[in-house]
């Protein structure tokens, strides 16, 4: 029988418990990974995607179903269809689902963001954002024409706001503080000794057993890369918060990127020195 797959964005949260096996399981983490490494242009801020039971719960619920739509909740979600079993036939069926998933890359400019087709499956396969996977299928047929279903539900969700599934640049280049550290390409919270620092620093030097930045802030940069400049935004000098106390303006993060030179504790030294 001739294998058809057929494939739906969602997102969905339910109660239930994966039927996969602990082979079809890391196929799946495994198979997201080598596409997450081997993105094209090359991504900076890759994460490792790793499986998680309470998400696949979700999956394996709505899985069962046998729904023919899209749901909603906070998770995103790739549903592909089949007219076999996706278990039992992990290197045909599960590649299958995951690979007509990713072809949507052929469809997606990185550049403009902009998709001559369908891309959202692929662009959530990639989404450095999420970092958990969990997917279910169902046993018994479903009615209709592809009577198979997988669901890869993901957390947090991708897609978001338009923005792009990650950032271009050399391996591990632009690895958030909380996930500065190079692993296997990927950018990693800890080092376990098989770790490597590749974050590159403007106007600072690299720390490279901590992986920090530690900008020249006599100079008036801070940052993650040091890359940001001690200056208040025009908006924030137009609108005079530049001149109000620091108390009434410097109470959260919104007001600290408006007027770091007056707000960003690590511009105070630079402000200091400006009298």
């Amino acid at each position: 029988m001739m294998l058809m797959v057929f494939i739906l964005l969602i997102s969905f949260v339910q109660e239930g418990s994966s039927r996969l096996t602990i082979d079809e399981k890391q196929f799946i983490v495994d198979i997201h990974n080598e596409y997450r490494m081997n993105v094209t242009p090359n991504a900076a801020d890759m994460r490792r995607l790793e499986w998680d039971d309470e998400v696949a719960a979700v999956a394996q619920n709505w899985a069962s179903r046998c729904p023919g739509g899209h749901n909603s909740n906070e998770y995103g979600e790739n549903i592909a269809f089949s007219t076999l079993p996706f278990t039992g036939n992990i290197e045909n069926l599960f590649k299958a689902g995951l690979k007509a998933w990713h072809d949507e890359v052929n469809d997606y400019k990185y550049k403009t963001g902009e998709c001559s087709g369908v891309c959202g499956h692929y662009t959530q396969m990639v989404d450095t954002r999420s970092i958990k996977i969990g997917c279910g299928t169902n046993y018994g047929e479903c009615s209709g024409r592809f009577p198979y279903i997988l669901v890869c539900n993901y957390s947090p969700a991708g897609n978001y706001n338009g923005n792009k599934p990650y950032k271009k640049g050399k391996t591990c280049s632009k690895c958030a503080d909380d996930t500065r550290f190079c692993v296997d390409k990927f950018c990693a919270a800890e080092c376990s000794g098989n770790c490597k620092c590749k974050r590159k620093c403007k106007k600072g030097e690299l720390d490279k057993k901590t992986c920090t930045c530690n900008c020249y802030k006599e100079n008036g940069y801070y940052g993650s890369f040091c890359k940001q400049k001690c200056k208040n935004t025009d908006e924030c000098i137009n609108r005079g918060y530049d001149t109000w106390p620091d108390e009434n303006v410097c109470v959260g993060d919104y007001f600290t990127d408006l007027c770091p030179l007056k707000c960003h504790p690590d511009c105070e030294y630079f402000k200091n020195k400006k009298g």
